[in-house]
């Protein structure tokens, strides 16, 4: 049974790790803020695909060799972070055509763009 103490420490690290908020709530927060609500709740629901997706992955027995595979888990870790800076890149390249530039097709391609962040920074952050 652990000490008063280290439980103190437990509850409190946990409750720090919860209110943190990950890559793809930044990034579906991130895309609300700037899109709107509509395109946010596309982020959501594309993000949850991906996530789906590493869901099955993780069923079907992949997670377990990509996470037993150094070389596999990094590459999937930079490919990840490697997406991310580049939406990131594009934000702000495009940021001075102001929302111009989404109103056509801006869900869509919100849609399209979240199932890799979900799948690449949740696998990133699961193990």
């Amino acid at each position: 049974m652990p000490s008063v103490s280290t439980y103190g420490w437990f509850v409190l690290t946990a409750m720090l790790i919860v209110v943190i908020p990950g890559p793809s709530v930044l990034f579906t927060v991130g895309r609300s803020m700037a899109l709107g609500r509509r395109v946010g709740l596309a982020s959501v629901l594309g993000n949850n695909v991906g996530l789906s997706v590493l869901v099955l992955t993780v069923v079907l027995g992949i997670g377990a060799l990509i996470a037993a595979s150094q070389v596999g888990f990094l590459v999937l870790k930079i490919v990840g972070a490697t997406y991310l800076a580049y939406l990131g890149a594009q934000t702000i390249r495009h940021r001075r055509q102001g929302e111009n530039r989404f109103t056509t097709g801006s869900r869509h391609r919100v849609f399209v763009q979240s199932p890799l962040v979900g799948f690449t920074l949740a696998a990133d952050t699961s193990a």
